[in-house]
């Protein structure tokens, strides 16, 4: 069993290659935005950051971090559509060959190889008392959302380190887990490892085989719904956008809990037959 999830890992833990091409559409997107925007620099947030990336789904997503006569004007914030606006226009005479749309809080770039990059346009507003950056981006077109991505940042890489690394490595899996599913789920992966890491829920000498069926039993258990952010920065942090994707979740992650725990019981009693049937179900079929 430990050698099946061993393989989900390594086909979806990102290459060399899938880095690269990352970092050569970071640097072309940063060139490009500094020759139209006062910038004060671009920082790779998100599960690139994070180290929780899978290759073929996951995006590079970017934050912009734009000086403040670029964001001010009369004393407050323009308002994000505006500012979203400005980097799309921008963007498009960089790269006119791309498909260049919108998705909320960010202007989307979709490379000719299959990779896309979210750019989150950025403002620095203060240094929390811990001395990490606070910035503001948008959370819709008219409303702007405190943010501390490094902070986050930190408080997962310690819950990563609490649990000997398996925290990271769950996360993977999981997001494996929602593209087998079809249609494929909704399940943040931010609200994932900030949950997993408050409840401790990969921490201990458990085999990912039992952290992987115990995180699908702790979004279960909570009916997918949205986490007060642990780090007191950004109010309750949903598991899917909408209400009717949190129900698609929970209709899914129910019978996939089940099924992961009766999986787990089977090969502690050395039923490997059952517990790989039961694991192929959880995974779609396609459980290695």
């Amino acid at each position: 069993m430990a050698e099946s999830f061993a393989g989900i890992l390594a086909g979806v833990t990102l290459a060399e290659p899938d880095i690269s091409a990352f970092e050569t559409h970071r640097a072309r997107i940063e060139s490009s935005l500094r020759s139209s925007f006062n910038l004060s620099k671009v920082v790779c947030v998100g599960s690139y950051a994070r180290g929780s990336a899978i290759r073929l789904f996951s995006d590079l997503d970017l934050f912009v971090v734009l000086r403040r006569r670029e964001t001010d004007w009369g004393g407050r914030l323009v308002l994000p559509n505006t500012i979203l606006t400005r980097l799309r226009t921008a963007l498009q005479g960089t790269f006119p060959q791309s498909f260049i749309g919108r998705d909320g809080q960010a202007v989307v770039i979709k490379f000719s190889d299959g990779r896309e990059v979210d750019v989150v346009p950025a403002r620095f507003d203060d240094a929390l008392e811990s001395g990490w950056p606070l910035y503001r981006i948008p959370s819709d077109v008219d409303h702007w959302l405190a943010t501390s991505p490094e902070l986050h940042n930190k408080y997962i890489a310690e819950g990563n380190e609490r649990a000997g690394g398996k925290l990271k490595s769950v996360v993977r899996i999981l997001k494996y887990w929602k593209f087998c599913r079809v249609p494929q789920l909704p399940l943040n992966a931010f609200h994932l490892e900030l949950l997993l890491a408050k409840h401790g829920t990969c921490n201990g000498g458990r085999t990912l085989a039992q952290c992987v069926a115990d995180a699908l039993s702790l979004v279960q258990q909570r009916s997918a719904r949205a986490l007060q952010d642990p780090c007191s920065i950004s109010g309750n942090i949903s598991a899917a956008a909408t209400n009717s994707k949190v129900d698609r979740l929970v209709a899914a992650v129910g019978a996939s809990a089940g099924r992961a725990q009766e999986a787990v019981r089977c090969e502690s009693f050395g039923n490997i037959g059952e517990a790989l049937r039961l694991w192929g179900l959880v995974f779609n079929g396609r459980f290695p």
